[in-house]
């Protein structure tokens, strides 16, 4: 659980900067707000998710399958969307 919160404070500040840097400064305040509004208006549904699948499955096999889940879409992200690598 430590490393997986400390993963996620990592991934939340790379998608924050990648969000300000790459969005002009008149736009900026929408941006951030609708970013701040899918994070937190999302994570309710993503914990009755999880909820429901570590009741269903375990929460062993549950975690299992989410690391599983989230190294596809990695690897689909990495060599399906090459803009990625190129922000700065």
């Amino acid at each position: 659980m430590f490393i997986w919160g400390l993963d996620g404070s990592i991934q939340v500040n790379f998608n924050q900067t990648l969000a300000q840097s790459n969005t002009p400064d008149h736009m900026m305040g929408h941006v951030m707000s609708v970013a701040m509004l899918s994070i937190a208006g999302l994570m309710p549904l993503g914990s009755l998710i999880a909820g429901w699948g570590a009741g269903r499955f375990g929460s062993s096999e549950w975690l299992a399958g989410c690391r599983v889940l989230m190294i596809f879409l990695g690897i689909v992200s990495w060599t399906r969307l090459p803009a990625l690598r190129e922000m700065d």
